[in-house]
């Protein structure tokens, strides 16, 4: 009902992002911004490295948050001093991906975020926009992830963990990769980091391009404030956001 709701809002209310001289592309983080995994890919990563190195809870003391997960899987090899070897790299990715695949909805609850169904619907008619991923997740586990929630079918290109080790540099990869698939159009200016975190905004505000953040991740409004996104949602609103990629559109 909340959803059918926010649909006729969004229909009624906002007028569609229409192209004038260009193409918006909408880059999404995941977890934290388009869904809720409920732990599973932090679970996942401390089963199978129990599994293979014996080593209980082996991501308390490591860094998550805005960082990709090859960077994380690096650190966590080396804080516990063992040799980040690729064949090994490549074996514990392959066993995550498994345990992550098999457990993500059998013991754990992941949930698209409010708003998000809705929104994703009204820009799949929407000439005006492409959406993509700009995620520290592997692929694979991206698609995992978006696959317990019915997301996976709304995205087909972006830029993952395995294309480079920090987050700043997925953007330009994200950007050749739609380029190739024939938005040759497609700038940094026209350009909209949509995340959870303040390195998102960072990421946006590096290169030029626009930023959205919602606070329904681990940072909450006021700190994500503090590094002046262009739009700040505390959670996801649909007609909202619409409205602000309708201004940005119209030159404003």
């Amino acid at each position: 009902m909340v959803e059918a709701t926010q649909k006729r809002k969004v229909q009624e209310g906002c007028d569609f992002v229409k192209p004038r001289n260009r193409l918006w592309l909408l880059l999404w983080d995941i977890d934290g911004t388009l869904m809720l995994s409920d732990g599973a890919g932090r679970s996942s990563m401390e089963h199978v490295f129990k599994q293979m190195y014996g080593i209980p809870h082996a991501l308390e003391e490591i860094e998550l948050a805005g960082r990709t997960d090859a960077a994380i899987l690096l650190d966590l090899f080396r804080h516990h001093g063992l040799d980040p070897h690729p064949e090994v790299l490549e074996k514990f990715r392959n066993r995550y991906f498994r345990r992550l695949d098999r457990i993500i909805a059998l013991n754990h609850a992941p949930t698209a975020l409010p708003g998000i169904h809705t929104t994703l619907t009204h820009l799949d008619n929407n000439s005006g926009v492409v959406s993509g991923l700009l995620t520290g997740n592997w692929k694979t586990s991206a698609f995992i992830k978006l696959g317990s929630v019915g997301l996976d079918h709304r995205f087909r290109i972006g830029a993952f963990a395995e294309d480079a080790p920090t987050r700043p540099e997925l953007l330009p990869v994200a950007l050749d990769r739609f380029r190739a698939d024939g938005h040759g159009d497609l700038s940094y200016g026209n350009t909209v980091i949509i995340g959870d975190t303040p390195y998102d905004i960072a990421v946006a505000k590096a290169y030029g391009a626009r930023s959205v953040a919602v606070a329904t991740g681990i940072h909450d409004a006021k700190l994500l404030m503090e590094s002046e996104p262009d739009l700040l949602l505390h959670t996801f609103e649909p007609e909202r956001f619409m409205k602000a990629l309708a201004l940005w559109n119209s030159g404003s």
